[in-house]
C-alpha cells in the first residue's frame, strides 16, 4: 500500500477483551504501511487505552454513540487527513494477514464494484459463520455452487454487505454519505448497501479476505438490547425504501412487526414481546424524523444517478 492510503476505522464499545487483538490484525496485515492508520472510535463508558499512539488515533465521544456515528466520525477524520480508502471493522473481529491487501485490490481492478467485505469465518477460523452463511451466501447462487464445486471466483457481487468489515473509497462516501444517523444500532449496513445498489454501484464480497468475527449475544438482558434495537432498526429500514411511498413503507413496517409480536405472543415470549410494542409505539411517535430521512434518501440517490 503507497502512500497515506488506508484508515480502519473501528468504533469501540465495552470490548477490552478482544480490542487489542483487532488492532494487532490490522497493524500485523500484509501491505500494511506507516502512513496507514487505525482509527478507535472510543464510545464506551470505560475508556480505551492506547497502547500504540504511533499507528492507532483515539476519537473519544459520549457513551452509547451509537455503531453508524461513531464509524461516520471515523470517515470524517479520514477524509480531513487525505486517506483514499476507508475500511470498518468490527472490535471482536480479526483480519487475516492477506484481508486488507484482497480487499485494496479488489476495489482497484474491478470496474463497478465500489464497496468489498470479506468471507466471515468464526473467531478461530476453522468454519464460516452461520450467521454469514444464512444472511449473505445465500444472496448468490453462483457462490455457493462455485465453492460445492471448488471453483470460486475472486469476487461475487451481493446485494448487501455486513458491517463487520467493509471497505470503500473516502472518494465515493464523499457523494453518497456514509452510515444515517437515523439508526443507532443495526441495518444501517443494509441501509448503506441499498444506497449504493439504487445509485448503480456494485458490492463485492472477496473470497481470498477472510475475517474472524466473534459475534455472541447469549447473555438474556443483551439479547433483549439487541431485539430492541433490531425491531426498532428494522422498522426504519422499512420506511427508507424509496422505490415505494413513505404511507406504504409505514404500512409494511407495521405489519412486519406485529407478525413479530404474533409469534413472540405464540411463543410466550412476554418479555419480548413488550419490547418489541414499546419499540414499535417509539418508533410512530418517531415519523417524522424518519420521513426527512427518507426525503434525503431520495436527493443524494437521484443527485449521485445524475452525474
Amino acid at each position: 500500500m503507497q502512500g497515506k492510503q488506508l484508515a480502519v476505522v473501528i468504533p469501540f464499545y465495552e470490548g477490552h477483551e478482544q480490542i487489542q487483538a483487532c488492532i494487532k490484525s490490522v497493524t500485523g496485515s500484509n501491505g500494511w504501511d506507516s502512513s496507514d492508520l487505525v482509527i478507535v472510535v472510543d464510545n464506551s463508558p470505560h475508556r480505551f487505552e492506547n497502547i500504540n499512539p504511533e499507528q492507532v488515533k483515539v476519537i473519544v465521544t459520549q457513551p452509547g454513540l451509537g455503531f453508524g456515528k461513531a464509524n461516520n466520525l471515523g470517515y470524517e477524520y479520514a477524509r480531513d487527513h487525505g486517506f483514499e480508502l476507508v475500511c470498518i471493522l468490527n472490535q471482536d473481529a480479526v483480519l487475516d494477514v492477506n484481508a486488507l491487501i484482497s480487499l485494496t485490490e479488489a476495489l482497484a481492478v474491478n470496474s463497478g464494484y465500489e464497496m468489498v467485505a470479506p468471507f466471515l469465518y468464526r473467531y478461530d477460523f476453522m468454519s464460516i459463520e452461520a450467521f454469514f452463511i444464512q444472511h449473505y451466501l445465500v444472496q448468490n447462487e453462483s457462490l455457493v455452487f462455485d465453492m460445492i464445486h471448488s471453483r470460486s471466483k475472486k469476487i461475487y457481487e451481493m446485494e448487501h454487505l455486513s458491517g463487520a468489515c467493509l471497505m470503500t473509497k473516502v472518494e465515493t462516501l464523499n457523494k453518497t454519505g456514509f452510515f444515517d444517523p437515523v439508526y443507532h444500532m443495526y441495518e444501517e449496513d443494509q441501509d448503506l448497501s441499498r444506497r449504493f445498489r439504487k445509485i448503480g454501484f456494485k458490492l463485492g464480497l472477496v473470497t481470498a479476505a477472510k475475517l474472524g468475527h466473534l459475534h455472541s449475544n447469549t447473555d438474556e438482558e443483551l439479547s433483549l438490547y439487541v431485539l430492541k434495537q433490531r425491531s426498532r432498526s428494522a422498522f426504519i429500514y422499512e420506511c427508507k425504501d424509496i422505490s415505494r411511498g413513505f404511507i406504504h413503507n409505514i404500512t409494511i413496517g407495521i405489519r412486519k412487526q406485529l407478525v413479530l409480536m404474533t409469534m413472540l405472543l405464540l411463543d410466550l415470549k412476554i418479555k419480548s414481546l413488550i419490547i418489541v410494542w414499546s419499540s414499535l409505539l417509539r418508533n410512530l411517535f418517531r415519523l417524522h424524523v424518519y420521513f426527512r430521512s427518507y426525503k434525503a434518501e431520495r436527493i443524494v440517490i437521484a443527485k449521485c444517478k445524475s452525474k
